[in-house]
């Protein structure tokens, strides 16, 4: 007889599309009671055996014990089983309901889940630049809102402490002393330090008489390390850089760009191009460079220990246009850290102006290429920092991508004498589509203009279809007055438009919580302007990811596909939909139901070599995988656990995304099964536990990198993502790039250019695995390489190229990959073979493939070089597994079975056939020990026998109830 027991596995995210909340109840550091009352949903974590208080507790610490932000949670009273939820009768009325078995509690109805790392905050430091003014100095403006239904006490040392409170739907401006304004080049006190009771969201305004600009702060909680700089030029006066100290102590490396133009100097020493200036800052101290007219701070690198805050822009300027007047302008944004750049861009151009605007792109790695669709136009970055500048008319809107993440920023245009009567310059951040956010808090500046208000102004992106839901201070946008317009070629599919606001508070969110897009603010008057991000998230993107657990709302990439929050709505993100464990007479067998749109190649158990240790195709459901547990601790990696009456299994399992390589893709997952052996009653598996994480060998493996070259010609090495250092160790899934040099050079060969390239387990002859990852038109196969990359010469020097930067991979049983690339030998340093990308889709250029392909028959040579590379594989490190818990079920009501009809049929003959069985016992024994006092015994025994096959007490957990509670 097999008895079996399925299990549906669901993390906290897929409850439904609930990514976020509106607003916070004053009960949400408590949880409120009602007694005799369940919520029928899926639960996030099972704690036995545990009293009211310890549940209550449990639920209030979810956070940082588990990783999830509990909203309830309820009491199992006769089995003290405490279950904790995501979800409380708010977010899941359907499914609440009156039990007697069950004690409830809640927070309120509206607690948000954690703050995703965004432009809103508790805490900020902030500086302001130095602005031209033509006479008397104006004080400086903070602007204060928040989105919160209650009062928010701030507090703002600069350096007098100031109190304000603000609520949902006020702003509070603040003005500050105009001496709190940096001067020159050069070290000062005039950090502003920002604490609030509760998040808020901060503007900052550096006004004065026919000159402003306006900047969004960033709260301490998204502040870096690593910044760029960027301004324009040719500036009609000073290119500037603002720096904030956070901590004492905070060592600062500058770092000037190539493109500098006149050296800049300061504190007695001159810097030019490629320049390193170093200094320290203490906390709220702050460092103003100003660079002279001809200078550009453009691609300036700033990196410190410790966090800061970093602001640049012109002191002031007016940007070059024919018809220009004397319109000039502040200009400052608040930097964002390179970690939260990104990779894919809407621009859409400042509203109701002719001259257009400047789009300048900035690249933050090597080899970075920008496509501009709509253009057919594409610009090689080949260096951090540098950047390039787009001249874009004001009737068009841009989709721009990369293969690096870059800072987009635009620059509105000095008014068109002939053709308008107001708009001056503005810089303003332009948010990569990755970064967007769903619900946004914001206020427009005051202008210096005495009773004069600014045209306000919202431009959003947001992608087709998802725009009627898009509301603006509680209404929908009205498209008859201002109609959305397509983005040409974009991916996805964009829409752009720019609605006019009036001066105050707003809100713009989505009524779908998990749906994002950005925008900008945008005002003007006759000799005034301002831009800044309406707000944007700073997830770190752009950083190395570790995957981590999924919390609703939380803004972060959880799963490391570049995306952030998609895992809240996508029922794709567990790659397994159900885990079943079977006992039968002879064997027991845990099984994996996959999902029926993942394609794993191999399922198995990891370092389990042997075929015996994968998870088997069976029943012919290509979705089920079924393995075999043996008990054997020598036998795949089996573990087995003893309990007080059964067994549990706990198996490493690693799903394997390619068919021959291991990548950052694969999953590991740690399972188990529970075998409860001493009842009959309770044989049915279940899957007690399952943990989700990138694989051991993916995210752990250490490479050593052996540097070799043949026939002397040519080299082939590793190096470091972003850097022209060899890569000495790494792991699995980090980023790395391929070089390849023509180290020795005569009359005959100039320059270089590498077609295929393949990946082996061994350097032998036979080997076991091979992996295409460059065809012969030195293109990847959308693996390791896209489909239109490969190497790419050095800054036009055709005797070096690299690759872009990919993720490291390893073979499934060995420790070791050698590449292997064939290069081409030009003739001539000019040959554009040589020059140009070396990757060259067939089915763009055919005819221009095969004309090079013929001139270099006659002018090349071909050579085969390779490159080694060992990987270690240590223990893994169990910190990077992500934990989830299958539900426990509740014990069916007392006195009744919950089983099938079958099952009852089954059942009724075997417990006749056991009660049979111990009549015919009782009687032979009873004529063979009559009178006897062991017949008694005997009697007793078999009595207390039939007594134990009878029907399940609580204690026994019935795993086909209907209902699976929280």
């Amino acid at each position: 007889m097999e008895k079996q027991a399925t299990l549906l596995l669901v993390l906290a995210t897929t409850l439904g599309c609930l990514c976020g909340v509106a607003s916070q109840d004053t009960g949400c550091d408590t949880l409120k009671e009602l007694t005799n009352k369940v919520l029928w949903a899926f639960n996030d974590r099972v704690i036995l055996n545990i009293t009211a208080e310890q549940c209550k507790e449990e639920c209030l610490q979810a956070l940082p014990r588990y990783g999830f932000y509990c909203r309830s949670c309820e009491l199992q009273k006769f089995v003290r089983t405490c279950l904790l939820s995501t979800d409380n009768q708010y977010t899941q009325p359907s499914a609440f309901n009156t039990s007697s078995n069950y004690d409830y509690w809640y927070r309120g109805p509206n607690c948000p889940p954690p703050n995703p790392p965004d432009n809103k905050g508790s805490s900020y430091v902030i500086t302001f630049m130095e602005n031209w003014a033509s006479g008397a100095s104006l004080p400086v403006e903070l602007f204060f809102t928040t989105s919160r239904p209650y009062d928010v006490t701030i507090d703002v040392y600069a350096p007098d402490l100031h109190t304000l409170v603000v609520t949902s739907g006020v702003v509070k401006q603040l003005k500050l002393p105009a001496s709190l304004r940096m001067v020159g080049s050069g070290i000062s006190n005039k950090g502003i330090l920002v604490e609030a009771s509760s998040e808020i969201v901060v503007y900052g305004v550096n006004k004065q008489v026919h000159s402003a600009d306006a900047f969004l702060a960033l709260p301490l909680d998204v502040l870096g390390t690593d910044y760029y700089a960027v301004c324009y030029t040719p500036a009609y006066r000073n290119c500037e850089v603002g720096i904030a100290g956070v901590e004492n102590d905070t060592q600062i490396t500058i770092l000037f760009p190539a493109t500098l133009g006149t050296a800049v100097s300061y504190d007695g020493s001159t810097y030019g191009a490629g320049a390193t200036l170093r200094l320290t800052l203490n906390e709220l101290e702050t460092f103003q460079l100003q660079a002279s007219s001809t200078s550009d701070l453009t691609g300036m690198h700033i990196t410190s220990n410790h966090q800061i805050a970093c602001f640049s822009g012109n002191r002031k300027t007016k940007t070059i246009l024919v018809n220009a007047g004397s319109s000039q302008d502040h200009l400052v944004e608040q930097l964002p850290p390179v970690g939260t750049w990104g990779r894919s861009f809407v621009t859409i151009p400042t509203p109701d102006r002719t001259p257009g605007d400047f789009i300048r792109i900035l690249s933050s790695a090597f080899t970075t290429q920008v496509r501009v669709p709509a253009t057919g136009q594409s610009y090689n970055l080949n260096s951090p920092g540098e950047f390039v500048e787009l001249d874009v008319p004001s009737d068009t809107s841009l989709y721009i991508e990369s293969n690096h993440a870059v800072l987009v920023v635009l620059i509105s245009k000095t008014k068109d004498n002939s053709a308008e009567s107001q708009g001056d310059p503005s810089l303003i951040i332009i948010p990569p589509i990755a970064q967007y956010g769903s619900d946004y808090a914001f206020a427009t500046p005051v202008s210096a203009q005495a009773g004069q208000d600014y045209d306000n102004w919202s431009c959003m992106f947001i992608k087709s279809g998802e725009e009627s839901a898009l509301l603006v201070d509680e209404s929908p946008v009205n498209t008859n007055l201002y109609p959305w317009k397509a983005v040409p070629l974009s991916t996805p599919s964009m829409l752009v438009n720019c609605i006019r606001i009036s001066p105050g508070t707003h809100r713009f969110r989505h009524n779908e919580t998990h749906i994002t897009f950005g925008g900008y603010l945008y005002g003007v008057k006759s000799v005034e302007t301002y831009g800044f991000p309406m707000g944007m998230r700073l997830e770190k993107i752009n950083e190395p990811c570790v995957p981590s657990s999924t919390i609703i709302g939380d803004g972060l990439d959880n799963d490391c596909d570049g995306k952030i929050d998609e895992e809240n709505c996508s029922p794709d993100r567990v790659p397994y939909g159900h885990i079943t464990c079977t006992e039968t007479n002879n064997v027991r067998i845990m099984s994996m139901i996959f999902d029926d749109n993942i394609a794993y190649h191999k399922v198995y158990i990891y370092r389990g070599l042997s075929t015996r240790c994968h998870f088997q195709h069976r029943y012919h459901m290509e979705f089920r995988r079924d393995l075999v547990l043996t008990g054997d601790p020598e036998s795949c990696g089996q573990q087995t656990t003893d309990i007080e009456d059964g067994v549990i299994y706990t198996v490493n399992v690693l799903a394997q995304n390619e068919i021959n390589i291991l990548t950052h893709k694969d999953k590991h997952f740690q399972v188990s099964c529970v075998f409860q052996t001493k009842d009959l009653s309770k044989t049915i598996g279940t899957a007690m536990q399952v943990k989700i994480g990138a694989s051991p060998e993916t995210r752990m493996a250490h490479d050593i990198i052996q540097s070799e070259e043949l026939r002397g010609y040519i080299s082939l090495e590793v190096k470091e993502s972003l850097t022209d250092t060899d890569l000495i160790s790494a792991e699995v899934g980090d980023y790395a790039r391929l070089k390849a040099t023509l180290i020795r050079q005569n009359g005959a060969f100039q320059g270089i250019r590498v077609l295929r390239c393949d990946a082996y387990d061994t350097v032998a002859i036979a080997s076991s695995y091979q992996k295409l990852i460059l065809d012969w038109d030195g293109c990847g196969d959308g693996t390791i390489f896209d489909e239109e990359e490969g190497f790419h010469s050095f800054e036009n020097d055709p005797q070096v190229a690299y690759t872009v930067p990919f993720r490291v991979f390893k073979f499934p049983d060995q420790d070791q990959v050698l590449f292997e690339c064939t290069v081409k030998l030009c003739s001539s340093p000019t040959d554009a073979t040589c020059t140009m990308n070396h990757c060259i889709p067939t089915e763009e250029v055919v005819e221009e493939k095969r004309r090079k392909r013929a001139a270099e028959n006659t002018t090349s040579v071909s050579y085969v070089i390779t490159k080694l590379m060992v990987v270690r594989e240590p223990k893994p490190r169990k910190e990077q597994i992500i934990e989830l818990v299958v539900p426990e079920i509740p014990p069916p009501s007392l006195g009744t079975c919950n089983i099938s009809s079958k099952e009852f049929i089954t059942l009724a003959f075997v417990l006749a056939g056991i009660l049979l069985l111990l009549v015919v016992t009782a009687v032979v024994l009873y004529a063979k020990v009559r009178n006897s006092e062991a017949s008694v015994k005997v009697l007793e025994k078999a009595a207390a026998k039939q007594k134990e096959c009878s029907c399940p007490s609580t204690k026994v957990v019935s795993i086909l109830s209907e209902h699976v509670p929280l």
